[in-house]
């Protein structure tokens, strides 16, 4: 979801985790496949069909028994009372699955790989070796197991949630949180279990889950970097590959990206040595997602291609969904605003056919983001909106928060600054609730900008005051960074530009020293501007062009075009016209490539005027008008 006003998108696509061990069989067409009724047992007592079991097929009617030889079609979901058993094959008794008294089951999608949710209960697992390309079970929002040729259970009882593996091993994938410091990190990270090493590990899953807290990032390294030696001593080659990836997951979150890659990559290459289809699917994403922030865009598309190819010639709808949403952020950087929507809207649709709540949430998400870039701001407050209710509706509070947050400042866009400060408001009061100090900083941040374009610049100024005190007293310095640039963007406004420049210059040493471009980039704007109305038009005019460069290093097109056209304002307020005119068309183009009509429109105006100016008399005119605030 998106955290950061700077930063339109904030895709940490850590839903991506490796989410199986598989070897894959050998390829060939998919043979139609399904589930049936093998046996059912009552008080151990074989019979033909049973009362009281609840079978409710996809969009049907709830039948209240079931009988042996039943076929049980995909999205069908089946609760069984006391005392009954209910055993349950897929087409060639490639998987087997039982139902024990008081258990839930609904079966998602059946292929050349197998899709389950477990709803409760005890129910029990046996996958052939070698028959099946995935098969996935997913247990409530924040744990998702996935195996190859491996017998075990999953049983769900009073919050408990206990993992037990009798044969093979088992991937298992938890979404949560991490606490480093003050810091809530969310994470989904990777846990092996095996009938060798250990063969069994139990959750206590929670709507906000803490998986470990940390005193500082050093100390969370040194956590997984021990996990990693300890897998290495096993010798298991999954759980060398799920703990590399767990490293390269905790230093993506605290920005460390070219520390991260190697790990990715080498958890990669095992997965490549295994001929683990599934898992290279899932490591080429998070890959794709490291290069692109380290301003690799192609790099990152390619990975994120192959990762969906992969997905799609599987079937495995969960890992093309994942692969499909990074896509979506790799094109939204480069200002691909259209083909991002519909990449977001697909890996939506994929997680509405699996039912997974909280990927439907993430998406609805990034498609209010893509939707507010392209100019519909309604539209994107329709989605955030969706998004907000199922964050509620499974219990998500610091999701909440987070959506409440961009709720705001879709309001803020849209003019509505009171509504938005409210939402920022309400973001806040959970963010303390919970405790969650880096979330509490960065609404005081927002609260802080609707309460500047609202004329309240002191209230502001106090806003960020008090976010950039929480950041130093967290010790997170990017946080610093960028509290400390809307201290200056809030000085400028109570007319101390001199005071301004010199908070602006403090956050951008920070921003540079970090490699925070989207931060560096931000503060350079706003310098330029102060810089403008200082009369101050050569420094302002080289604070521009520093930010059109580093936006077009990391391929974020929409700053591009924004600096661009500050940079032919400046160039018009200093009577350069022909150079003013020849970066007018740099934006246009630009815009043109992005496919933002309403920008195409507003630069040809001011293209024209500039023209008009050109051919008048030398008596200079107004700068051009219709470039952004």
């Amino acid at each position: 979801m998106r955290r950061n006003l700077c930063s339109p998108v904030l895709a940490l696509l850590f839903a991506c985790a490796l989410a199986g061990w598989s070897i894959v069989a050998a390829t060939a067409a998919p043979e139609p496949r399904g589930h049936t009724v093998k046996q059912i047992l009552r008080d151990g007592q074989q019979v033909a069909s049973a009362d009281g079991v609840t079978v409710t097929p996809p969009g049907g009617k709830p039948e209240t028994a079931i009988r042996e030889g039943e076929s049980i079609v995909d999205g069908t979901r089946v609760d069984v009372p006391a005392h009954l058993i209910v055993v349950i094959v897929s087409t060639g008794a490639k998987s087997t699955i039982t139902l024990n008294p008081g258990s839930s089951l609904t079966f998602i999608s059946t292929g050349s790989g197998e899709y389950v949710s477990s709803n409760g209960g005890h129910v029990g697992f046996s996958i052939v070796p070698g028959s099946l390309d995935f098969f996935h079970v997913q247990s409530g929002e924040s744990l998702n197991a996935s195996v190859h040729g491996t017998e075990f259970s999953i049983d769900a009882d009073q919050g408990n949630v206990t993992f037990d593996c009798t044969r093979g091993e088992v991937g298992i994938q938890k979404t949560g949180y991490l606490l480093v410091g003050e810091k809530s990190i969310d994470v989904t990270l990777s846990d092996v279990i095996s009938a060798v090493h250990v063969p069994s590990v139990t959750y206590q899953p929670q709507p906000t889950w803490y998986f470990a807290k940390f005193a500082n990032f050093a100390e969370a390294d040194a956590f997984y970097e021990a996990q990693l030696v300890t897998a290495q001593h096993s010798g298991s080659q999954a759980a060398i590959a799920a703990a590399l990836f767990n490293v390269g997951i905790v230093e993506l979150r605290q920005g460390s990206y070219a520390k991260a890659l190697p790990h990715l990559q080498q958890a990669y290459a095992i997965t490549q040595a295994t001929r683990d289809r599934v898992d290279q699917g899932r490591v080429l994403t998070t890959i794709a997602f490291a290069q692109g922030k380290l301003g690799n865009p192609a790099d990152a598309l390619d990975s994120s291609n192959r990762a969906v190819a992969i997905a799609r010639d599987l079937g495995d709808v969960f890992g093309e969904s994942v692969s499909l949403n990074g896509i979506g952020t790799i094109e939204y950087d480069q200002g691909r605003l259209a083909d991002a929507l519909q990449s977001f809207r697909q890996a939506f649709a994929l997680e509405h056919e699996l039912k997974d709540l909280g990927g439907e949430a993430y998406d609805l998400a990034q498609i209010g983001n893509a939707e507010q870039a392209i100019g519909g701001f309604s539209d994107g407050l329709t989605s955030e909106q969706e998004a907000l209710a199922v964050l509620q509706q499974i219990g998500d509070r610091q999701g909440e928060a987070q959506m409440r947050l961009n709720i705001g400042i879709i309001y803020g866009e849209l003019g509505r600054n009171a509504d938005g400060l409210q939402s920022v408001q309400e973001a806040l009061a959970i963010s303390r609730e919970l405790g969650a100090r880096d979330d509490e900083a960065w609404d005081l941040n927002n609260m802080g900008r609707l309460e500047q374009a609202m004329g309240n610049v002191a209230d502001a100024l106090a806003d960020y005051q008090q976010s950039l005190a929480l950041y130093q007293a967290l010790g997170d310095r990017m946080g610093e960074g960028r509290a400390t640039m809307n201290v200056g963007r809030a000085e400028a406004d109570q007319g101390r530009s001199a005071d301004a420049l010199q908070s602006l210059q403090q956050g951008l040493a920070i921003e540079r020293s970090l490699g925070d471009t989207v931060g560096a980039l931000r503060d350079l704007m706003i310098t330029g501007e102060v810089e403008n109305r200082q009369g101050q038009f050569s420094s302002a005019l080289q604070s521009f062009r520093q930010a059109a460069a580093l936006a077009h290093q990391t391929g974020d097109r929409g700053d591009e075009e924004a600096a661009l056209r500050r940079i032919a304002l400046n160039q018009a307020e200093q009577h350069l016209y022909p150079d003013a005119l020849a970066t007018l068309q740099q934006a246009l183009t630009v815009a043109q490539q992005m496919d933002k009509p309403d920008d195409v429109t507003s630069i040809d105006a001011d293209i024209a005027t500039l023209r008009t100016r050109m051919n008048s008399s030398s008596t200079p005119s107004p700068a051009p008008t219709g470039t952004p605030s």
